[in-house]
């Protein structure tokens, strides 16, 4: 029986495919838009790639309509890359992040931030760590300043209360995201 119904399965799939690779179907419609050959749809995205010597890559996309400028910066590195039983990891360090200092006693990076940009945030995945930072046109060399200031940051100015309450922060997070779970999911799929 189990062996019958194993065939059918794989008959019907086969049919399904094939059924659906096929081109006796009508072209699709779009409600009332009108086909136009005249009119093709090309759509010009306007992003510049550039790579540096040494891996950096860059997407940039000018648009003087706004006034504002975004930078979005993605690191190859987030939650997969957690050492076991060390889940969050990669979302403490995106969190201590906005807590680093140049030197001591001097203001955070989220206080900095706070001066000038108008927006600013940053999220974990379990691919990547991503950091976005919206300002103004006048502010984006200082914006960038930030940032590389973040990519070459060290712990040496961290203070040991930072750490704990960012700590407590992505604890709660992980908690009321069901991390635990997530992860031995994404451990046994991959």
């Amino acid at each position: 029986v189990w062996e019958r119904l194993g065939a059918l399965v794989v008959a019907v799939g086969v049919m399904t495919a094939l059924v659906g690779c096929t081109r006796w179907a009508a072209p699709p419609r779009y409600g009332s838009l009108k086909a136009d050959p005249k009119r093709s749809f090309n759509y010009d995205h306007r992003i510049e790639l550039f790579e540096t010597g040494n891996g950096l890559r860059f997407a940039v996309r000018r648009d003087a309509r706004a006034g504002v400028a975004t930078i979005d910066v993605r690191y190859a590195a987030g939650a997969a890359v957690d050492p076991p039983g060390r889940a969050g990891l990669a979302h403490l360090v995106e969190h201590l992040m906005f807590e680093l200092r140049p030197a001591p006693g001097a203001p955070t990076l989220a206080a900095e931030l706070d001066r000038f940009a108008l927006d600013y945030n940053a999220a974990t995945y379990a691919d990547a760590t991503h950091y976005r930072t919206t300002v103004p046109v006048a502010q984006l060399a200082d914006a960038l300043a930030l940032e590389a200031r973040r990519m070459t940051a060290q712990c040496d100015h961290l203070a040991d209360a930072e750490l704990e309450r960012e700590r407590d922060v992505v604890r709660a997070d992980n908690a009321q995201r069901g991390a635990a779970v997530r992860r031995q999911l994404a451990e046994a799929i991959y």
